[in-house]
């Protein structure tokens, strides 16, 4: 069963989204549609405004759009302002190319230590990693 009807109109503002949201948690819980093809359609509508939103074109339009603004302007019931973010790449030190291969072959080793031992080199007390496991599903949408 399509769940198309739940998204007659796109939320537009803070509790519109908890009205959907709400919307959907009941239709999940009321066992009027089969659960899993309700996900299905969410998995496919997430794919589909992700990949939209990653899209050169998308971003481009927007942008060249949005150029007409001020840093910072409201639009509806949205608060829009354009940021900046920088992003560091370290790379092309040596020094930390090899302090992350050090940090990566200590990782390894902390995963397979069974209980405390000592590095051989600096006598530290090496604790093993723990790790925390979780569960989910994985949809593709051929």
């Amino acid at each position: 069963m399509k769940v198309n009807y739940l998204f007659t109109e796109l939320p537009e503002t803070r509790q519109e989204i908890n009205l959907l949201t709400a919307s959907i948690i009941e239709l999940a819980q009321s066992g009027e549609i089969d659960i899993l093809d309700l996900e299905i359609s969410l998995k496919s509508l997430q794919d589909a405004i992700e990949t939209a939103r990653k899209s050169d074109q998308f971003k481009d339009e927007l942008g060249s759009y949005v150029d007409r603004f001020e840093k910072e302007f409201d639009r509806g019931p949205a608060k829009i302002t354009r940021v900046q973010k920088s992003t560091y790449y370290f790379d092309n030190n040596e020094s930390w190319v090899k302090a992350s291969d050090k940090l990566k072959q200590l990782e390894k080793t902390l995963k397979t230590i069974p209980s405390d031992m000592a590095d051989s080199e600096t006598g530290e007390i090496l604790h093993p990693a723990y790790k925390r496991t979780s569960e989910y599903l994985k949809i593709i949408i051929s």
